[in-house]
């Protein structure tokens, strides 16, 4: 159950609707656009916020969750010596949101939200 509190901060009181624009990437021929959607003040943006403040917690104790490329980097540089056989590659993932299956999403974050030892919402 969520609190009255909680309920009054995700109601957005002049909610706008989303912006989409595009950022060049200089670095690239051609010089194609990076699209980005700005969602402030949009009625889902603090929907957002409150989903982030409960699953992040969750998400950073994840053995898979790396937070950025220096932690990444601090990971390897915990391992001793790579097992034979074992290939370190890297790769660049289009449209990730877009190709998370939505139903399996939302049955992960349930499963995770229901190990919580303070479920509170």
């Amino acid at each position: 159950m969520i609190d009255d509190e909680s309920v009054k901060y995700l109601k957005e009181n002049c909610p706008k609707p989303g912006r989409s624009y595009t950022i060049p990437k200089i670095h690239k021929q051609g010089h194609p656009g990076r699209p980005i959607v700005s969602s402030n003040s949009h009625p889902t943006e603090r929907i957002s916020q409150f989903v982030k403040y409960h699953l992040q917690p969750l998400v950073t104790k994840l053995p898979s969750h790396i937070k950025d490329t220096t932690h990444f980097l601090n990971k390897l540089n915990n391992i001793d010596q790579l097992p034979n056989g074992i290939l370190l590659v890297t790769l660049d993932v289009t449209s990730l949101y877009t190709n998370i299956p939505h139903k399996d999403d939302i049955q992960a974050c349930s499963d995770f939200l229901d190990r919580r030892t303070n479920p509170t919402i």
